[in-house]
């Protein structure tokens, strides 16, 4: 799922409300929109935006990398935080000169160099 993909998931039923002028992570103006936020209880706000909490974190996905192509795997080798495809979540060591095992073989979707923080939300 893409980014834009899940704000549009987000939004659900409201998306066709909000689609002109949602920015690319999920805020919008109230008095741009015509879903009537007033009546929304799961906001989130900054200055005079507002989202819904759900895509809390997007803009960094939480911490996670997603990958969609080998271009985005780790540039160094090391262990790294991992999920896979199946959302299992595991410590895998990377090996720059095997990049392959990452995507075809485990099956690793997400990963970060840090400890485990919050899930992906995209």
């Amino acid at each position: 799922m893409t980014k834009k993909e899940k704000i549009k998931e987000v939004y659900g039923a409201h998306w066709e409300l909000v689609k002109k002028c949602v920015d690319e992570n999920g805020w919008v103006s109230p008095k741009q929109s015509l879903i009537p936020f007033y009546e929304v209880s799961e906001l989130d706000f900054e200055g005079k935006k507002q989202r819904l909490k759900k895509l809390q974190g997007i803009e960094n996905n939480n911490g996670w990398i997603k990958i969609n192509d080998e271009s985005d795997l780790p540039k160094e080798n090391g262990k790294y935080l991992a999920r896979r495809r199946s959302g299992l979540l595991i410590t895998e060591d990377f090996y720059v000169n095997h990049p392959l095992l990452w995507l075809n073989t485990y099956k690793i979707t997400h990963y970060q160099p840090n400890k485990e923080q919050l899930q992906p939300v995209y």
